[in-house]
């Protein structure tokens, strides 16, 4: 519960106040519980992961958590969700041994906002865009296969088009597996709304500029799955029929064949479809 961070344009330390983090065995047990209850996929979640055990001081911090909660007995995966640059860095040889576990996606939130360190100062995001490169290039080092999920805000009230050009160039070089793409908009009581906002259609405009790169990005990338054979944990059932499931880099799967919930399937991918890919079951 709460944040951190300090950020110009959000609302989570008024609303949520104070990073609280939950004992950590009191999340082993939950998982535990959920996983004796025949649960197959593990979700930790809050406004920044990375930011576990930080109000503490006693060291037991997100790497540490991973560890507890791996060492539950039991055949599920655990999804990490969003984790702050700025939280991340300080643990991160820690955090990617933790990740090293076969019990937890590869998958990355890691929201950048911005490709222009003006605009990264002016959102108070305590980070340059060289910074994050940097946290990128080390986890793919480590985890050549994963997913790097990333978030950009679209027409800061302080971003110009120099600016926008610069957060266009990030997405090309970095080339994220995932993107969140929000345009701006004011929250009351935050320093960010008391700026001069940008024209409506000029956020639209390069928030289309931006998302066209985005897809075709999004696309390539899921394109150069076709062919190869991954190992698909089974979690939903399709709403047309048929199941979805996630890969180890946690990547959308949909096949039309009919598997159990929970089950583990050897899949060939056989066609991208931008946000996701198509699979066969492999006999």
């Amino acid at each position: 519960m709460g944040c951190v961070g300090r950020c110009s344009y959000c609302v989570v330390k008024q609303a949520r106040g104070e990073l609280i983090s939950y004992a950590p065995e009191k999340i082993r047990e939950a998982v535990k519980h959920a996983v004796e209850r025949g649960a197959k996929e593990i979700q930790i979640t809050s406004q920044d992961c990375s930011a576990y055990g930080c109000e503490r001081g006693d060291g037991f911090k997100l790497p540490e958590l991973l560890a507890l909660v791996t060492s539950v007995e039991g055949d599920f995966s655990v999804r990490v969700g969003m984790m702050n640059p700025c939280t991340i860095s300080h643990i991160l040889d820690a955090l990617l041994e933790a990740f090293e576990s076969e019990k937890i996606f590869k998958f990355f939130h890691v929201p950048v906002q911005s490709g222009s360190d003006k605009v990264l100062r002016d959102m108070r995001r305590g980070y340059k865009a060289a910074d994050f490169i940097e946290l990128v290039t080390r986890i793919r080092k480590r985890f050549a296969d994963c997913t790097l999920c990333t978030d950009f805000i679209i027409g800061f009230p302080t971003e110009t088009e120099e600016d926008f050009h610069a957060s266009l160039k990030l997405l090309e070089e970095v080339k994220p597996e995932k993107v969140n793409i929000t345009r701006f908009s004011p929250r009351p009581g935050t320093d960010a709304a008391q700026l001069k906002d940008l024209l409506d259609r000029e956020k639209k405009r390069r928030s289309r500029i931006f998302s066209a790169l985005e897809r075709r990005i999004g696309f390539e990338t899921q394109k150069a799955l076709e062919g190869k054979e991954l190992t698909v944990l089974i979690t939903e059932k399709g709403t047309k029929g048929g199941v979805i499931g996630r890969d180890p880099a946690y990547r959308m799967v949909v096949l039309d064949e009919e598997v159990p919930l929970g089950a583990s399937q050897r899949t060939r991918i056989r066609e991208a479809r931008g946000t996701y890919v198509r699979g066969e079951v492999v006999a």
